[in-house]
């Protein structure tokens, strides 16, 4: 049941990082990332293109969280494997995972200036998520370089704050650090896509890379 329950969201991080370095980087490789950014040909400030880039995940943040509720409330409701404590809770937990995933995509292709560099880093990043969450194979018997990988991924963070209010009925107070902190985590993803995006603005050249 819990690694069943938690395969959902791993699906979703994976497909959230994705699209946020495809929204970012599609627009540097076919060259429109000037009039995303600066449609009336005025030099961009870091609040603009922030807004801008909030503008472009949103859609996705919403379909990518709209899938993974429905796909969890499937299991909680339908399937029968109730929810002992907050369901609310947990999809509160899977935005934050979700606003995070695609701010690190995005962050990934304002960094590089690179669609192909932001889709393998985000393989990277994401793929072994699941393995190294502690889920399958306990945090405790890693050895030191793996835990300390499987603790700087988000997905192992919100493992824990899914599996903790479900099986055992854990009350918000407990995993609400974990919450505050995937929005920390997302907000200085989103301000280091931003800086990189503006810079990218002011780099031409750099467009069109696949």
């Amino acid at each position: 049941q819990f690694l069943a329950a938690t395969l959902v969201p791993a699906l979703i991080h994976i497909l959230a990082m994705t699209a946020g370095a495809w929204a970012v980087g599609r627009e540097l490789r076919e060259h429109t990332l000037g009039e995303w950014l600066s449609p009336d040909g005025q030099s961009a400030s870091l609040a603009r293109v922030a807004a801008a880039l909030l503008g472009k995940l949103l859609l996705p943040a919403v379909l990518l969280w709209g899938s993974g509720m429905a796909a969890l409330l499937y299991l909680a409701q339908l399937r029968g494997w109730s929810v002992a404590g907050s369901m609310a809770w947990i999809g509160v937990g899977l935005a934050a995972l979700v606003v995070l995933s695609l701010a690190a995509g995005a962050a990934l292709a304002g960094v590089t200036l690179s669609l192909r560099t932001a889709l393998s880093g985000t393989g990277l990043l994401s793929a072994p998520a699941f393995a190294f969450s502690g889920v399958g194979f306990p945090l405790l018997a890693m050895t030191g370089s793996a835990r300390g990988w499987a603790l700087a991924m988000p997905y192992t963070h919100y493992a824990r704050l899914q599996m903790e209010p479900w099986q055992m009925g854990a009350p918000v107070a407990q995993t609400l650090p974990v919450v505050c902190g995937l929005l920390l985590a997302a907000l200085v993803l989103l301000a280091l896509a931003s800086a990189g995006l503006l810079r990218g603005l002011r780099r031409p050249d750099k467009w069109g890379g696949r």
